[in-house]
Parts: C-alpha cells; sequence; structure tokens
C-alpha cells in the first residue's frame, strides 16, 4: 500500500513541477519584485509559496470531507481533472507555437520584504484558476481514502516546489541580461513543458 502512495505522490510532484514552471501571475508578480532587489524577489517568491500551501491544504482537506458524498460520480471527477490537466497542456503548447513571442510584461516594484511577502501571498491566493487547479489536481491524483500523513506530505511537496521554483525565478531575474536570456529559451520550454503536461492528463485518464 505504501507504495501505491508513493506512486500518487512522485505523480503529483511531476505534475505540479511541470505546471509551476509556467508562467502566470506568480511567475510574473515574482520578477517585478526580483528586477527591483532580490530580497524583494525572494519575500515574493516566500508569499507565493504559503499561498500555494494554503491553497493545497484547503483542496486535500476540503475534498477529503466533500468525497464521501461524491463517491458516485468519484470517476467522473478524476476524469475531468486529468483533461483539466491536458487543457493546461494544450494552452500552453498552442501559445508557444504561436508566431511571435510576446515579451514579460513587469512593472518594477519598491517595496519592503514584509510588502513584497503581502503581494506574493495575496496574487497567489487572490487567483480563481488555482480554485479549479488544485481541486482537479487532488482529486485526480490522490485516493479519496488517503491517510492523513500522506495528505500532509502532499502539502508539503507542494509548498516545498513553489517555493524552490520561484525562488529560483528570484535569483535569476535578479541578475542582470537575464530577461533577454529567458525570451531566447521561452518558446523551445513552453513547447516541450506543454507536450508533457498533455501526456501525464492522458496517462492519468488511461489508468483512471
Amino acid at each position: 500500500m505504501h507504495n501505491v502512495y508513493a506512486e500518487n505522490l512522485l505523480t503529483l510532484s511531476a505534475t505540479y513541477s511541470i505546471t509551476c514552471i509556467l508562467p502566470g501571475p506568480d511567475f510574473v508578480n515574482v520578477t517585478a519584485h526580483a528586477l527591483n532587489a532580490r530580497k524583494s524577489g525572494m519575500f515574493a517568491a516566500a508569499g507565493v509559496a504559503l499561498g500555494c500551501s494554503l491553497w493545497s491544504t484547503l483542496a486535500v482537506f476540503g475534498l477529503g470531507f466533500l468525497m464521501p458524498a461524491l463517491a458516485p460520480f468519484d470517476h467522473i471527477v478524476r476524469i475531468c481533472g486529468a483533461l483539466y490537466l491536458a487543457y493546461l497542456g494544450s494552452k500552453t503548447l498552442l501559445g508557444a507555437l504561436k508566431a511571435k513571442t510576446t515579451a514579460i510584461k513587469t512593472t518594477s516594484v519598491i517595496n519592503g520584504s514584509w510588502a513584497s511577502l503581502r503581494r506574493g501571498f495575496m496574487t497567489d491566493i487572490t487567483n480563481p484558476s488555482l480554485v479549479v487547479f488544485f481541486g482537479s489536481l487532488f482529486a485526480t491524483v490522490l485516493p479519496r481514502d488517503s491517510p492523513l500523513w500522506v495528505r500532509c506530505t502532499a502539502i508539503c511537496i507542494i509548498t516545498f516546489i513553489a517555493d524552490a521554483w520561484h525562488l529560483a525565478v528570484a535569483i535569476f531575474f535578479s541578475a542582470q541580461q537575464s530577461q533577454s536570456i529567458y525570451q531566447r529559451i521561452r518558446r523551445p520550454t513552453d513547447v516541450i513543458l506543454g507536450a508533457i503536461l498533455i501526456g501525464l492528463g492522458l496517462r492519468l485518464a488511461e489508468f483512471l
């Protein structure tokens, strides 16, 4: 049984790692702070991680209460979650294949460390798409009868990946000429990540 849960957590880690890398409001916010100062970007990244921790906690334990009532629709919920992940991959792939890659739009900010932390947290927690994302992710990957230690481990994994990635973003974009480097690799990177995400979604749907 522990091997089954280990596989679930590994799938969760791989899926979230890919989706976390995709540029979105959190990415832009952390970048904007990092362009002002590395410390500001790192605090904004910590705020994002706190927001992801809260979202994942609500998703894990909220679904724990809801799933018994939704048991007859369990298979449908999981298929919808897998298809949503495939949709995210398709959206990323199609966007990367467009004729021209646009520059990242950021506005430099001048904030203290705690203000950066607060802004990072608020940007993440007020993103409505994360409700659907985390709900779909956990409903698809984790069994509805997962024990407490599996749920808590899943939350720790999400928090760690979110913090590690956005800290890396903050450090990268606080260096000179980093945006031009990112623009050169953004399209092929998005194509690869989009294709992998589609594959993960289809694989999850196949094994449901």
